[in-house]
């Protein structure tokens, strides 16, 4: 590295907690000579290192980008108060982990949105890295920001900071950006990003107006439909990855195995936004892992998707990575354990191995009455008996997921909650022994944008806390009972439903000094509440039920599900109407036909026969107006 901030840079580095996070030059790592391409490109997870790199989707993007021979990928992180206190004091910029060059010198930065709690430090990484905060106050010479993932599905608390989103996924839209910005270097920065808004699945904010209308600003333009991979067998999946020099949150391999979900949870973002299904093939899965562990040496890898149970060949591709992977090169094969039920247990069992400990299950919701109302088809019985099955399968102990503050929720159903943790541990018990123990986490509900629950109220505050504790008071005292911290969930949820007066507020806060949301240690409400009072701002209608028959903020991005059946959904809720898994007939979401792409069973490609489609559009419409009041 040739920085002129190395020598100043490693006289920091003693000086704050962990400089490990900073110093790059792991295992994995892509070096380049910069002088070399024509794009400089860095890729920012905007929070602590231990957490970006283990997100495997930037992962993906940092070696996609880096097979070309004109691109030179690096990464930066969001950094601790500490760090940011030293950076300022010594007028060192944010820095890149490969080569240590300042984030205003690159081409193009993008940002990875995992989760709203992280939008705080997106104006520290632009801040720290010498690039303008505003979008509108940026010249040719800087900079291209643009940000994707599962958060750029409502983009407008962003859009003034953010000059291109990347909506969907992210593999084939992230290098046409690249292209057409590189392609049009020397114009002027507006019209590059006009440019840059002729691609499929790019919104460029600086190019819509807004007006305001029933309380909301709504964007006006045209509107953006999601970038979606039609193979999944055939995109790109990296057979490297870069192993650091210290602890992350996620010490492992993951292995996307399939992306969406048919299960249609209706409070669940990521099942909605990721339709239709696609797999990847046994023999594929199997590949990459081979591959993986090979040029790794980690010793824990994670058959990941959303429900990776529903794969149609789940028990032959985890059998066979567990048999040729997993013994012979001694890696420990997992999968993520979301729905309670028997299959997925025993799944998930049969491919650990001796260092089994916990099982996690998610039954969301403690009643038959409301797991109804969310579309989570599980008795009392199947989570029980999937309890008992996680026992039978050699693990120590369950952690079951709940969430509160769901819609029609009442305090009959948190005390059903704490009866099925109770009959789950004595279940569980009766084949595991009395050392078999439960734990249990409940979270508040944060009303996403594209699900049916879009239009729902949140939960905050005392009265959210108020049904925690009913929980824990109605649970033996021996089940440890964890929850989110209510502050935490206050925050994402003026983000997930905001519109851009929402960005205004963000830029407030962060000048108060707030960093780091998602680290409760970090979170500071009060700053938000002392914004949102000067600008007048009332923070209870971002959290509020919202108009049925009103646009939302973030309809100008299709999502693949249209309004129609998202309303649909959001009634029968209401009503306790359960519907079933959408691989059991169409539910016509419209997401194969808007997107264009096909479900994708390992090497088998289907669309939905179009005769049933039209007929359960027919029945939507019908039920629709039977549920209307």
């Amino acid at each position: 590295m040739n920085s002129p901030y190395e020598t100043v840079f490693e006289q920091i580095l003693p000086r704050v907690k962990r400089p490990g996070r900073y110093v790059g030059g792991e295992m994995g790592q892509i070096d380049k000579d910069p002088a070399s391409v024509s794009c400089r490109f860095c890729l920012v997870f905007p929070d602590l290192y231990e957490v970006g790199l283990s997100n495997y989707g930037l992962q993906i993007l940092y070696f996609l980008l880096n097979e070309r021979t004109d691109t030179y990928c690096e990464r930066a992180y969001a950094v601790a108060p500490d760090m940011e206190a030293q950076l300022r004091a010594h007028g060192v910029p944010l820095l890149s982990h490969e080569t240590h060059t300042p984030l205003k010198d690159f081409d193009v930065v993008g940002f990875g949105l995992q989760s709203e709690l992280t939008y705080i430090n997106v104006l520290q990484v632009l801040d720290l890295g010498g690039i303008p905060i505003l979008s509108a106050e940026r010249e040719d010479a800087d900079p291209l920001i643009i940000a994707g993932g599962h958060c750029a599905f409502n983009p407008e608390p962003l859009a003034q900071f953010v000059d291109a989103f990347g909506i969907g996924d992210g593999e084939d839209v992230i290098v046409d950006i690249r292209d057409t910005w590189t392609e049009s270097r020397g114009l002027p920065r507006r019209e590059r990003l006009e440019r840059l808004a002729r691609i499929e699945g790019a919104y460029v904010p600086a190019l819509y107006s807004v007006v305001e209308e029933n309380g909301w600003l709504i964007p006006q333009g045209p509107r953006i439909v999601k970038r979606n991979v039609a193979d999944l067998n055939e995109a790109f999946f990296p057979t490297m990855q870069i192993i650091p020099w210290t602890q992350t949150v996620h010490d492992r391999i993951s292995i996307e195995v399939m992306r969406g979900c048919t299960q249609g949870c209706r409070f669940c973002q990521a099942g909605m936004i990721t339709r239709p299904i696609r797999e990847r093939t046994p023999e594929k899965v199997l590949e990459i892992a081979r591959e993986l562990a090979r040029n790794t040496g980690i010793e824990e890898m994670s058959l990941l998707s959303l429900s990776t149970a529903d794969h149609k060949g789940a028990v032959p591709m985890a059998r066979a990575v567990r048999d040729e992977v997993g013994r012979p090169m001694r890696v420990n094969v997992s999968l993520p354990s979301s729905r309670a039920d028997a299959f997925n247990v025993e799944l998930s069992s049969m491919v650990g191995d001796e260092r089994k400990g916990g099982i996690t299950l998610a039954p969301e919701a403690g009643s038959d009455r409301l797991r109804r109302v969310i579309n989570k088809y599980l008795t009392e019985e199947d989570i029980i008996n999937a309890t008992r099955a996680a026992a039978k399968g050699g693990h120590k102990h369950v952690k079951l997921y709940f969430m509160a503050g769901l819609p029609t929720e009442t305090d009959q159903d948190m005390r059903e909650m704490a009866q099925l943790i109770d009959r789950c541990e004595r279940a569980g018990q009766e084949v595991g022994g009395r050392r078999f123990g439960i734990h249990v986490g409940i979270s508040g509900l944060v009303p996403k944008s594209h699900t049916p629950f879009q239009w729902s109220a949140q939960l905050v505050g005392p009265e959210l806390m108020r049904r925690v504790r009913l929980v824990r008071d109605n649970t033996p005292r021996r089940i440890k009972v964890g929850w989110a911290d209510s502050d935490e969930r206050t925050v994402e949820g003026i983000l997930s439903r905001g519109d851009r007066r929402a960005g205004d507020l963000l830029l407030r806060t962060y000048h108060k000094g707030a960093r780091l949301d998602a680290w409760s240690e970090y979170l500071r409400l009060d700053l938000w509440e002392e914004a949102a009072a000067e600008m007048g701002l009332n923070i209870a209608a971002y959290l509020g039920e919202r108009d049925i028959n009103h646009r939302l903020p973030w309809w100008h991005i299709d999502a693949g599900v249209t309004h129609r059946f998202l309303r649909s959904e959001w009634l029968k809720a209401v009503n306790e109407k359960v519907v079933r898994d959408c691989r059991e007939g169409c539910l016509a979401c419209n997401a194969c036909d808007i997107t264009g792409v096909e479900m994708q069973f390992g090497d088998v490609k289907m669309a939905p026969l179009r005769e049933p489609v039209i007929r359960a559009w027919k029945r939507q419409k019908e039920r629709e107006k039977s549920l209307c009041p």
